[in-house]
């Protein structure tokens, strides 16, 4: 009777099937860890890459714009008997790359009237910046009561949508007067780029620093 029962302590058959198959178990945990964090690990690099490509889209618009603005300047022209000039002069206009000319030639009047009531004016019509390979950026253009331009450059089309890497350009202008105290010629020269804290303030910035020119 002892004889049998240590035979039987002793007995390990099945042993090595119970190992391998814990074995087996142990390495399907790990793989699937090893799995899991070169997929996580993957999604976190493109993800970087993805915002930092729009990043560098709306930065780069952005100082496309400022410098499209920066440099401008006007020399205007009264119609005898007008409290306004006359803003469709273009050979008023000193503007290399002639966006503030054309600004001022579709917009002026709307422009002019909300100066002298001392408001600002936003244009209601969205304009884009698109170069091939990428993401096209909206800009919406605003004058205000000092008739400095600030533009919002987003990659979200909707006029009233917040995107995530909106960013101001501001134009700063110098007015100048006669005699009279009437204006008659104004410069636009430097820009700021700052990312937009809110898009229900535009004044509302954080300062990531911005180009100057």
């Amino acid at each position: 009777m002892r004889v049998r029962l240590a035979c039987k302590l002793r007995d390990t058959t099945g042993s090595s099937i119970i190992l391998a198959l814990a074995f087996f178990i142990i390495c399907a945990v790990v793989g699937a860890i090893v799995l899991t964090a070169a997929s996580v690990n993957t999604k976190a690099t493109i993800t970087y890459e993805e915002t930092q490509q729009a990043e560098y889209t709306v930065t780069s618009a952005a100082d496309f714009l400022g410098g499209c603005l920066s440099g401008a300047g006007v020399v205007w022209k009264y119609p005898e008997g007008s409290e306004a000039p006359d803003f469709s002069d273009r050979m008023s206009y000193a503007d290399e790359d002639g966006l503030m000319t054309e600004l001022w030639d579709k917009y002026g009047s709307k422009i002019w009237d909300s100066y002298k009531k001392n408001s600002g004016f936003s244009i209601d019509d969205t304009f884009t910046i698109s170069v091939d390979g990428f993401d096209t950026v909206y800009a919406r253009i605003s004058f205000d009561a000092d008739l400095n331009v600030v533009a919002r450059l987003s990659l979200a089309s909707e006029a009233d949508a917040v995107g995530n890497y909106d960013e101001l350009v501001n134009v700063q202008a110098t007015p100048h007067f006669d005699n009279a105290g009437k204006l008659i010629a104004v410069d636009w020269n430097g820009y700021t780029v700052v990312k937009a804290a809110s898009a229900s303030d535009p004044a509302s910035v954080s300062s990531r620093g911005g180009a100057t020119s």
